[in-house]
């Protein structure tokens, strides 16, 4: 081989790699718009993922809401949708909770023991209305009301019923109207205080019999756990479920 074919060869070389410099530049000016943009995102909702934990574990339940709905635009994870259900169970929302409980069993490749234990919460969750609250608190209310406004008749009777204007009266018209207006005030009172009272006693029976089943189908739902694991986009924290 002369001279002149060794130079060429050599330019042969360098043009190569120069090529190869250049298509390596143009793939990397490309990653900041894809992948190396995923990989800001992941740990960001991570970060968001843990705070959601740390805030349900406190009992702050709508702010964790706010946690998880952000680390889920970030970066989806059916982790997120579950906590998201756990979130809105524990706040008495058993609507809201329904609904991201049928967005977690749609996930696809979910795994057989997470699905059962994710349809037996929703199974609780119907047959009890979801641990709402709202029957029985608005019973007591009601209950309670009666026994306002029976006590407020009681009340107004027995000022009626003064001597002092017992007194006043001038004829017997007068004496009848005056004695048949205080009793029936009694009376009315007496029945509510008495009807109040027992729908009270039953809306305060119903409420901790309601709080005790709550408290037991929490019991069966397992709690939230923080296991930080990396798989691609799926960066984020999961659930013993």
């Amino acid at each position: 081989m002369n001279h002149l074919d060794e130079e060429h060869m050599r330019a042969h070389v360098v043009n190569r790699q120069t090529g190869l410099r250049v298509a390596v530049l143009l793939i990397l000016s490309l990653l900041p718009a894809t992948a190396l943009a995923q990989e800001a995102v992941v740990p960001q909702a991570a970060e968001l993922h843990e705070r959601g934990i740390q805030l349900f574990q406190q009992g702050n339940y709508r702010d964790a809401i706010q946690a998880f709905e952000q680390a889920e635009q970030l970066a989806h994870s059916r982790t997120n949708i579950m906590n998201l259900a756990r979130c809105h169970q524990e706040l008495g929302e058993h609507e809201q909770a329904l609904r991201y409980l049928d967005r977690y069993l749609q996930e696809p490749n979910l795994p057989q023991d997470a699905r059962t234990r994710a349809e037996q919460m929703r199974q609780q969750l119907q047959q009890s209305g979801g641990g709402s609250l709202t029957g029985p608190w608005a019973l007591l209310g009601s209950g309670l009301g009666l026994l306002v406004v029976g006590g407020v008749l009681d009340i107004v009777a027995y000022v009626r019923s003064d001597p002092g204007i017992y007194n006043q009266l001038e004829s017997v018209s007068e004496y009848d109207d005056w004695h048949d207006g205080t009793t029936n005030l009694a009376i009315a009172g007496d029945v509510l205080v008495g009807v109040g009272a027992a729908v009270a006693v039953a809306g305060l029976v119903w409420l901790l019999v309601a709080r005790s089943r709550r408290g037991s189908e929490r019991a069966s739902v397992p709690s939230l756990a923080v296991v930080v694991g990396r798989d691609g986009l799926a960066l984020h924290t999961q659930m013993r479920f």
